[in-house]
């Protein structure tokens, strides 16, 4: 396959990286989760070795400077990978909770996610939307936000119980639930459900919310 821009021919690669993320001729994001596994490797190391020397407070702040960085960095592009790659690093960060506990490599990892307020990395996705969402409402950027993920909301010609407050299109593929058009409103409508308001939310807050529904 050859395609031309102008007089120039464009290279066909099978991955390249571009601003910090690896893009695939699949878009799997198998090659990009591969990095940042291998990037989280030494910090992880680093706690390790020093799990009797540092506080629990040193070590959470090690985690989020040198870890939590690497598994939030372009987030919102490749946060919708398979359950394959989410679990591949979601070991990671039960290693890294179960050392920051200082407690045994079989201890459960469930309380440590609540008990330090770490949002587990299957779950980061629906946070990161939340903030962004959030975010549009307080600085009225909100028309955008609905223009690019195509939020509507429905107009109920009669009273529902429990009546979906946004527009959800039922999607042909696999891919399209990994959407933002099928993921925000989704998001919303289960918050929604379950009468959680998010306005105004401080990120602590959607912490806990997101925890609760982990």
């Amino acid at each position: 396959l050859q395609i031309n821009l102008g007089s120039s021919t464009l290279q066909v690669v099978k991955s390249v990286k571009i601003l910090g993320v690896y893009f695939t001729e699949s878009l799997s994001w198998n090659e990009h989760v591969d990095y940042i596994h291998k990037k989280v490797r030494k910090p992880i190391g680093l706690l390790c070795k020093n799990r009797d020397v540092f506080p629990t407070s040193v070590k959470l702040l090690l985690y989020y400077s040198l870890i939590y960085t690497h598994y939030v960095y372009c987030h919102l592009v490749w946060g919708q990978t398979t359950m394959q790659n989410l679990t591949k690093l979601l070991l990671t960060q039960k290693r890294v909770l179960r050392i920051v506990a200082n407690v045994p490599f079989m201890h459960p990892s469930r309380e440590l996610f609540l008990k330090h307020n770490v949002i587990p990395i299957d779950h980061l996705y629906k946070f990161r939307l939340l903030v962004m969402y959030n975010t549009a409402l307080k600085h009225n950027n909100i028309f955008f936000l609905f223009a690019l993920s195509g939020l509507a909301k429905l107009d109920h010609k009669y009273v529902t119980r429990h009546g979906e407050f946004w527009s959800v299109s039922v999607p042909r593929t696999n891919y399209g639930f990994t959407s933002l058009k099928y993921a925000l409103p989704s998001l919303l409508n289960k918050l929604e459900a379950n009468n959680v308001s998010i306005y105004g939310t401080s990120n602590r807050m959607l912490t806990k919310i997101i925890l609760q529904t982990a």
